[in-house]
Formats: C-alpha cells, sequence, structure tokens
C-alpha cells in the first residue's frame, strides 16, 4: 500500500505528531477515511520514532465504537501514513467552541460514551494520556470517538 493509493482530500486536522486529511481509497473511492501523515525525519531527530511503533501496535488491537479505529498503516522514506475512520463532525473543541450551549442530554451522551472509551483502554491496560476536547472526535451519526 501506498499514498498513491489514496485520492487526498482536505487537512481535517493539526496534532502533535503530524497532519490529518480526508481521503479515500483509489480502488473503494465511497468509503471514505482519514490519513495522518507523520514525517519521519522529525520523529527520527525528536526520537519519537520507537512511541510512535509502540502506538500503532496498540491502536491496531483496540476495538471499541467509541475509539478511532485504525485501519491500516504504511510508510516511504519521508513519512508514516496511519489509515483511520474519517470522524466528520470535527472534533468537541471546535464544537463547543461554535456553540457553546449544548442539550444536557447530549453532553451526558459524550460524558458516558468518553468514559466507556477510557474504561475500555484502562481494562487494556493502556493510558490514553491526552484526554483533551480536541482529541475526543465526532463522528457522522453524532457519537464521539476519542483519538
Amino acid at each position: 500500500m501506498s499514498i498513491k493509493d489514496f485520492v487526498i482530500g482536505n487537512l481535517v486536522g493539526k496534532g502533535g505528531f503530524g497532519k490529518v486529511y480526508a481521503a479515500k481509497e483509489r480502488k473503494d473511492v465511497n468509503q471514505d477515511c482519514a490519513i495522518k501523515v507523520m514525517n519521519r525525519i522529525w520523529l527520527k531527530e525528536k526520537r519519537l520514532l520507537r512511541r510512535v511503533a509502540q502506538e500503532i501496535k496498540l491502536h491496531r488491537k483496540l476495538n471499541h465504537p467509541n475509539i478511532v479505529k485504525l485501519f491500516s498503516y504504511f510508510e516511504d522514506k519521508s513519512y508514516i501514513y496511519l489509515v483511520m475512520e474519517l470522524c466528520a463532525g470535527g472534533n468537541l473543541y471546535q464544537h463547543v467552541r461554535n456553540k457553546p450551549a449544548q442539550a444536557t442530554a447530549t453532553v451526558k451522551r459524550w460524558f458516558k460514551e468518553v468514559t466507556l472509551a477510557v474504561c475500555y483502554l484502562h481494562e487494556n491496560d493502556i493510558v490514553h494520556r491526552d484526554i483533551k476536547l480536541s482529541n475526543v472526535l465526532l463522528s457522522e451519526d453524532g457519537s464521539v470517538k476519542v483519538s
């Protein structure tokens, strides 16, 4: 698999390790996904390659409805690519900033879904270490996905 197998769309987010783009696989253009692109040279300079490799190994094993799914990954000479579930609703930080008043029922559901995801991680001896509104994404149907 290579980046040439995908049609890359708009930038949907930036993280500490890379940028995330909306994408479609060329062989199945009806299937949306997100691709996180991380610069190998930068990761190597910051001594983060081992950490990224460990996160990929852990993330591949996760299967929970409130955690962003990692479908696959690949790399080339310059970049590491993570092919993940696309959360078209954006992140909670953007959502709350644009619409500060939320229905109580919605906030309760979000809180429950984040709690379920964190409990699942803890049951699997994983600590997230960076839970914040910008790392909590919304799927198209409005459910929460921890990234």
